[in-house]
């Protein structure tokens, strides 16, 4: 078999894979940049909390509803990241002021 279904399929299937490596990769990479400028852990790991509140209602709300990943979520996703440790990042910078 050959042809555009079989190129499509591999191609979705490669694009899965790639943004649950990405995914892991940003989420060290901006939980270390949280660190280094937040300074200790327990700021660190509040800071993160939003993200991981977004991220676990989104997954448990796309199994309820039985959706899956798809092309649509792996930009919906990075945004959710970015815009969750923004917020949690600016909460911790408020409450130390």
């Amino acid at each position: 078999v050959t042809g555009f279904p079989v190129i499509h399929l591999g191609t979705v299937n490669d694009l899965k894979r790639s943004f649950y490596v990405s995914s892991i990769l940003a989420l060290l990479v901006v939980s270390v940049l949280v660190w280094w400028d937040l300074g200790n852990l327990r700021d660190t790991c509040l800071a993160i909390v939003p993200l991981i509140v977004a991220l676990t209602w989104t997954v448990g709300i796309m199994g309820l509803v039985g959706l899956d990943f798809n092309l649509v979520n792996f930009i919906a996703i990075p945004l959710l990241l970015g815009a969750s440790v923004d917020q949690g990042v600016h909460m911790i910078h408020r409450i130390r002021e």
